[in-house]
């Protein structure tokens, strides 16, 4: 596969913007720093903290892989998400430093450090195309 075919495929899959995933990331992850912080009711706190930890650190950096299949994307993510998350328990409790929070707060800088490569490399995509070849925002062609 040429660079030029990889940019193609890469920005069909992320769309036109292709910066949804760090988009979700970040929104994600503010959302439940927040819910854990504010001592948000059982209902919601557990959700976004189910969703952020199980989808958010490993779809921060499975993008960055040459996958381009969403359902194997997905998988990956999760089981990334699984295997950092239980890694950093692991650091943390080797440490003697393990709480919730911490761990949270760390996962979060993970999720994050994730979305900003991702963010970097959508960027230098666009950084790298000129006005002649750039798709249009709004999908037509010229």
């Amino acid at each position: 596969m040429t660079t030029d075919e990889y940019r193609a495929s890469d920005q069909a899959r992320t769309g036109a913007g292709g910066m949804g995933w760090p988009t979700v990331i970040v929104v994600s992850a503010v959302a439940v720093a927040a819910a854990s912080i504010l001592q948000v009711a059982p209902p919601l706190r557990p959700v976004a903290a189910f969703w952020f930890l199980l989808v958010c650190p490993g779809m921060a950096f499975v993008p960055l892989l040459p996958v381009r299949d969403g359902l194997i994307q997905l998988g990956l993510a999760v089981a990334m998400s699984i295997g950092l998350d239980g890694a950093v328990s692991e650091a943390m409790l080797y440490t003697r430093t393990w709480s919730p929070g911490g761990e949270l707060a760390v996962l979060i800088g993970v999720a994050l450090i994730g979305a900003l490569l991702q963010a970097g490399r959508v960027l230098r995509g666009r950084a790298g195309q000129t006005p002649a070849n750039r798709p249009a925002a709004n999908g037509d062609p010229g």
